[in-house]
């Protein structure tokens, strides 16, 4: 199943702006470190962030530094990261959060980890055109 997302806010700049529009695709598959998810938050909004940690691994942040498992990541952060302790990710959930850490309010810090049977992954751009394109 297909659906279509805007992206409201800041929280993913770059990889996505808002005013971006996306398609995601339902899935019951794990995603994979790196992977850009849309869930529905417990105020029944959709939520767009990137998943970080997988089960059973450990994360936290400290330094403005983002470590899982005591080897810090910081491959899709823009800028530093407010400091959280060191949380192991359930079996069957991730930890996601924005690329704009600064910016981004409803991620794995305020909601927790995230149940991997609720999420969507976004998959395409299809506007604006000029940043038309497969998400990774």
């Amino acid at each position: 199943m297909l659906k279509r997302f805007t992206i409201a806010h800041s929280s993913m700049t770059p990889s996505l702006l808002p005013g971006d529009a996306i398609v995601a695709v339902r899935t019951t598959r794990p995603p994979g470190r790196g992977a850009i998810i849309v869930f529905e938050s417990k105020n029944g909004l959709f939520v767009i962030k990137r998943v970080l940690a997988l089960g059973g691994e450990t994360i936290g942040a400290s330094g403005g530094v983002v470590s899982i498992n005591g080897a810090p990541i910081d491959r899709w952060a823009v800028g530093l990261t407010s400091p959280f302790d060191a949380t192991i990710v359930p079996d069957g959930h991730v930890w996601v959060m924005g690329d704009r850490r600064e910016l981004s309010t409803e991620d794995s810090r305020t909601l927790g980890p995230i149940p991997v049977p609720t999420w969507w992954r976004a998959t395409f751009r299809y506007q604006p055109i000029s940043r038309l394109g497969w998400l990774r």
